[in-house]
């Protein structure tokens, strides 16, 4: 008994002996953490001049981070805000001139890693507003993940850069098309999305504050709801959509949303019908009800004649006639 309880205490020590401090006892998973600051830059720039910016990369994580860096161009923003990256080289790309100095870093457990960030936009570079992302990318041994798993998601991280060759003349709200809000004809219950796509038609950039409201019904309900600070790409058009979850009552309401930048604002607004599941169920048996009491006498022949107990069309009364 006491030569078994020995071998297994030794073969338990041999084993974490030879298992790698940086795994987990998970199978090997570990969760990196990384951070990056600022996570977005708005610069102005000057064509033919070469200007430097500086990102720091933080390790929240146990282990060291080796992280490798690289510019992909941004096709567009999508509804939650994400950027959508790709390869291709769009007119307002920035991604073929603006360079990560130290492209490969190791980021030790909670340190952080200076990475210099380089412009060098072409001498003939026109007015206008440019952008890419600066990507970085994990790079991990296999001995990081699950060894079991057969899928392996590698963290990242990403700055995105907005530069801006000035002009005299800039655009704002004004400039801006909402082309579309979309919203339900009839709602029967919450939460309602409200879809608004907005072109920016100009060649750089607009910010503005979002915001989106329900107004109208039997209770004259006005609702806002703040979207906040968004950012419109050159020519290029935004969907947002915004969910409002609030109770509404049977009526006609105004779905509008506002974007504003100072004292410019620009408004787009549709109509619908709130007609709430309770209120429909309600008016149906309303409805019934009257039309039972109202037609109760032909009601309680229809169902006579079913059970046999009077005929369809029962007989008429002879009149009598005068001679």
């Amino acid at each position: 008994m006491r030569f078994r309880i020995l071998l297994a205490t030794t073969a338990l020590i041999l084993l974490s002996l030879n298992v790698p401090s940086d795994i987990s006892a998970q199978g090997g998973a570990i969760s990196p953490t990384i951070g990056v600051s600022p996570t977005k830059v708005l610069e102005s720039i000057t064509p033919g001049k070469e200007q430097t910016f500086t990102v720091r990369l933080r390790n929240y994580g146990r282990d060291s981070l080796p992280l490798a860096g690289s510019t992909q161009g941004i096709s567009t923003i999508g509804e939650t805000g994400v950027p959508i990256f790709t390869n291709n080289v769009t007119p307002h790309s920035a991604s073929s001139w603006l360079e990560v100095a130290n492209k490969d870093v190791i980021v030790e457990p909670g340190e952080q890693q200076e990475v210099t960030i380089t412009a060098k936009p072409p001498q003939d570079l026109a007015p206008g507003s440019y952008h890419a992302g600066i990507i970085f990318q994990a790079k991990l041994p296999s001995y990081y993940f699950d060894l079991d798993s057969d899928t392996r998601v590698l963290p990242a991280i990403s700055v995105l850069f907005f530069l801006t060759v000035e002009s005299d003349t800039l655009p704002t709200v004004e400039d801006l098309k909402i082309t579309g809000i979309q919203v339900p004809r009839i709602v029967v219950s919450t939460p309602l999305s409200v879809t608004a796509q907005i072109q920016n038609p100009s060649n750089f950039y607009v910010q503005a504050d979002a915001k989106a409201t329900i107004r109208g019904g039997l209770n004259n309900k006005n609702d806002s709801e703040e979207i906040g600070r968004v950012l419109l790409l050159p020519e290029g058009v935004r969907k947002f959509v915004s969910a409002y979850s609030n109770r509404l009552l049977p009526g006609i309401y105004t779905a509008s949303v506002e974007l504003k930048q100072g004292d410019k604002v620009l408004v787009a607004s549709a109509k619908f019908v709130a007609m709430p599941w309770q209120f429909t169920i309600g008016l149906i048996i309303g409805t019934f009800i009257i039309l039972f009491f109202a037609f109760r006498r032909r009601f309680k022949h229809a169902y006579r004649v079913l059970v046999g107990k009077e005929p369809l069309h029962p007989p008429r009364k002879r009149q009598p006639t005068l001679r």
